[in-house]
């Protein structure tokens, strides 16, 4: 019944628009240069916007193809329209977006999973409190106008979701750059990782101080004891510490099997 009720609900909402270039997704100058630094190639631009801007839950497009760029991030919505300007920009304009129902688990044992999808860190141990947040992070804080979930299910969430067709070849393949699986990292103690010592520091400084003023600092030492920091800060990461987030990965949706474009997993 689910997917009967999901590939219904597509069938009645889903719908493409050409792609006639509006203001969202205007090629700037700037757009233009990314896409000559990307080589103009369709792998290469996917997998900047997918794994170099940041997913914000608001619906529809406030910030177009180049504030979204400027920012680093921006919505399905606006993460779209900077693809197909990047994407038209190095000369592919076969373009359409998609957009319809979609649902998500709130928490799944891969991860692939709403909570990690939008950060959050609520645990799902009461499926009406977490309904509820969950609606209340789409619906009354990101506006989306569509959000849902099944009859007897404790999991999944039903909201409206859009995502880019691109034909190469005769074969289309449908990229979602939005979707990305976040994985929080544990920070660092700063001031063990640089080798900051106060007293050594205040020592090799020297001069004078009173409550109001300080003087005839040593202005060499001080300058190398806080490039000594700096050096250590930069050279201290351990493997956890330096670590980019976690590798991001697309999902599907019903009734679209995976596909794969030069090597970059998407959906079709």
């Amino acid at each position: 019944m689910k997917i009967l009720r999901i590939l219904v609900l597509a069938l009645l909402a889903a719908q493409s628009a050409g792609r006639a270039q509006g203001i969202a997704e205007a090629i700037t100058p700037e757009i233009q240069a990314l896409a000559r630094g990307l080589e103009n190639d369709p792998k290469r631009i996917f997998d900047y916007v997918h794994d170099h801007i940041r997913y914000q839950a608001y619906f529809g497009s406030k910030k177009g193809a180049q504030l979204t760029l400027l920012e680093r991030s921006g919505s399905d919505f606006d993460q779209c329209a900077l693809l197909v300007a990047l994407l038209g920009s190095a000369g592919y304009t076969n373009l359409t977006y998609q957009f319809a129902p979609v649902y998500l688990p709130y928490e799944s044992a891969d991860h692939v999973d709403f909570k990690h999808w939008v950060g959050a860190t609520k645990p799902n141990t009461n499926w009406t409190e977490t309904y509820y947040f969950a609606a209340w992070m789409l619906s009354a804080n990101g506006g989306f106008p569509f959000v849902d979930a099944f009859v007897g299910d404790y999991n999944d969430l039903i909201f409206q979701h859009v995502w880019v067709q691109l034909n190469l070849g005769g074969t289309n393949y449908l990229l979602d750059p939005s979707f990305k699986v976040s994985e929080p990292i544990a920070g660092i103690d700063v001031g063990p990782a640089m080798g900051l010592n106060t007293n050594d520091l205040v020592s090799a400084a020297g001069g004078t101080s009173t409550s109001n003023y300080v003087q005839n600092l040593n202005q060499a030492a001080l300058r190398d004891k806080l490039r000594g920091y700096t050096t250590g800060l930069l050279g201290y990461p351990s493997a956890d510490s330096k670590s980019s987030p976690q590798p991001v990965r697309p999902w599907g949706r019903v009734g679209l099997s995976t596909c794969t474009i030069t090597g970059v997993t998407c959906t079709r």
